[in-house]
């Protein structure tokens, strides 16, 4: 049980940490990111109910557990304010602290909420960000993307040893 909550912590920290829009861009084609975005809850996928397919592979107390964690839990951020300049990417979601990423691809690590190290590397694909956030239970991967009208793209994908199947939702954000 034990175990349990501290992937379940880990794993929120992450999605919380992610959600916010960690990036990384290394070339022109890149679209810029910078400004204020708010959660547009309507074309996003329902956080909760992401993961009720890794949830149904659990034994009943585990399941059980999580949920009760999964319903006491933020989810993801309703606000956030992004700074892309040509060296970093910065992210302030709601009440956090901002974090910048290095552009360059190189790995850096920050104190999670439970006190554990998280490393962070990011990468670019074509007009994809990739920002990989590598924690002790397993990888967090969250891939942002411009959609044409204006809207931030958010997909993530949670995996970790104690989960039987990956997690994968989608957010959609709109500037302010």
């Amino acid at each position: 049980m034990q175990m349990l909550r501290r992937v379940l912590i880990t794993s929120f920290f992450a999605m919380a940490f992610l959600a916010t829009g960690f990036a990384s861009t290394a070339s022109a084609q890149t679209p810029d990111f910078s400004g204020s975005y708010v959660l547009d809850e309507a074309a996003s996928d329902d956080f909760l109910a992401a993961f009720e397919p890794t949830l149904e592979e659990m034994n009943p107390i585990k399941r059980a557990l999580a949920r009760r964690y999964l319903k006491k839990s933020d989810g993801p951020d309703t606000r956030m304010r992004i700074e892309q300049s040509e060296e970093t990417f910065t992210v302030q979601g709601e009440d956090r602290t901002p974090v910048a990423i290095p552009l360059s691809g190189e790995r850096i690590s920050r104190e999670g909420e439970d006190g554990k190290t998280v490393h962070f590397t990011a990468g670019l694909r074509g007009e994809v960000v990739r920002v990989t956030m590598l924690t002790e239970g397993g990888p967090f991967r969250t891939d942002y993307r411009m959609l044409d009208d204006g809207r931030m793209e958010i997909r993530v994908r949670l995996e970790n040893e104690h989960l039987p199947l990956p997690v994968t939702y989608r957010l959609v954000y709109r500037a302010q």
